[in-house]
């Protein structure tokens, strides 16, 4: 859980693999399902994003296009998919381009003069104007009205160094860059690496924060820990969910702290994942297991892979397949299939015989498998795959739009 938090902000889809490497599933275990809050347009849909001769545009859930493809999309790294067992890669569309507190993250061509150097993450609007454009080489998701960005500091290109910060919705830094490392606000505290060791901020306190813009690599000062609400003692973090979060002095034991820092779960498993629907991965002895936020638990760690809760369904993996596990620990959807997406909207996308369909809770086939990838339905809407194309059906398995890239 190296800097987990971190890792999250890149939100990672959840893609199963027949075979998943372990440190790969820590990721998407931890990341988990991404709900994403769809804007609405002027007539009070929500807005999916599609993708059109590769180019980024948004249409309503009956196919409209209500904003015209004109942005570089945001992709996520590139996935494995496998289709009548040959690899074929594909491209998903970042879960940021999906509307988040009325905006969504585009990417647009970096002028210098006349000459295009390269691209940069910018946000715009339902309405599809540009709100700002990101100058930073790296910027986390919105939370609090603020979102975490990394700025390199220095003299030159060569003796640079990262430091990190937040930036408002108008692209406005709110604090000089005086982290080694920050995350994004749950339930108004963030995770923030000074010096070695990891603490948590107030939302409130950064308004406090002296900023600096211009300040160089020999003239960073020592950030003042005193404004820290939990002291920068810990070697790892998670984000807090339902008043606790994971935490570790070591990296080599994991426990659950409350707001205040203090130990509500002694430090007992390898790893903790931060929690979805009050429920937390934990991993012990090359085995996954699951807690409450009390500790208490639900399954104790005997699972081959275990996935992130959402509606009250997990994937997980036991003997090499992958079934649906409820709160209770009772499974569900029994362990069978060659692969199984998040639960989501009543459906659960599957994989059988290198193809990709959808099944409801008791396991019957709603839209057979015949798509190369199938992601989860997001309202009334699912983006599959045919090749390295990707479209949107509806949940009769319908398209709505059909493939294209």
């Amino acid at each position: 859980m190296d800097r987990l938090t971190g890792l999250l902000q890149s939100r990672y889809r959840t893609i199963s693999l027949t075979v998943v490497p372990a440190a790969f599933m820590l990721i998407i275990a931890a990341a988990g399902a991404v709900t994403a809050n769809l804007a609405t347009s002027d007539s009070g849909e929500a807005l999916y994003p599609y993708l059109e001769r590769g180019k980024l545009g948004f249409m309503d859930p009956a196919g409209k296009t209500q904003i015209k493809p004109k942005y570089l999309p945001v992709v996520n790294s590139r996935k494995q998919a496998i289709s009548r067992g040959n690899g074929i890669v594909i491209e998903t569309i970042d879960d940021n381009s999906y509307f988040r507190d009325g905006m969504a993250r585009i990417r647009i061509p970096k002028k210098w003069w006349i000459f295009t150097v390269g691209h940069q993450d910018a946000y715009i609007d339902r309405m599809g104007y540009e709100v700002f454009v990101s100058e930073y080489p790296w910027l986390g998701n919105f939370s609090d009205g603020v979102a975490p960005y990394k700025r390199r500091v220095g003299d030159n290109e060569i003796f640079t160094h990262n430091f990190y910060g937040y930036v408002d919705k108008e692209g406005e830094e709110i604090c000089g860059a005086q982290f080694e490392w920050c995350g994004a606000f749950h339930e108004g505290l963030a995770p923030v690496l000074v010096g070695e060791g990891y603490g948590f901020i107030k939302r409130e306190t950064l308004d406090r924060l002296q900023f600096d813009r211009f300040v160089k690599l020999d003239s960073v000062a020592p950030f003042d820990q005193s404004l820290l609400h939990i002291p920068a003692r810990f070697s790892d973090v998670s984000e807090f969910n339902g008043g606790v979060a994971p935490a570790s002095i070591d990296r080599r034991s994991y426990g659950l702290i409350d707001t205040s820092g203090a130990w509500v779960v002694q430090p007992a498993y390898q790893l903790i994942t931060h929690f979805s629907d009050g429920i937390a991965a934990v991993y012990r002895d090359h085995k996954y297991g699951f807690i409450r936020l009390n500790g208490d638990v639900i399954v104790e760690p005997s699972l081959d892979y275990a996935f992130a809760f959402n509606n009250g369904l997990a994937p997980v993996v036991l003997n090499g397949r992958y079934g649906m596990i409820d709160s209770e620990g009772e499974m569900r959807v029994p362990a069978k299939y060659e692969a199984l997406g998040t639960y989501s909207e009543g459906l659960i996308a599957f994989r059988e015989d290198y193809e990709w369909g959808y099944i409801n809770v008791s396991g019957d086939v709603v839209i057979p498998a015949r798509f190369t990838y199938a992601d989860q339905f997001y309202g009334d809407l699912a983006q599959v795959w045919i090749d390295d194309e990707m479209g949107y059906i509806d949940r009769k398995g319908d398209w709505v739009r059909r493939p294209s890239r």
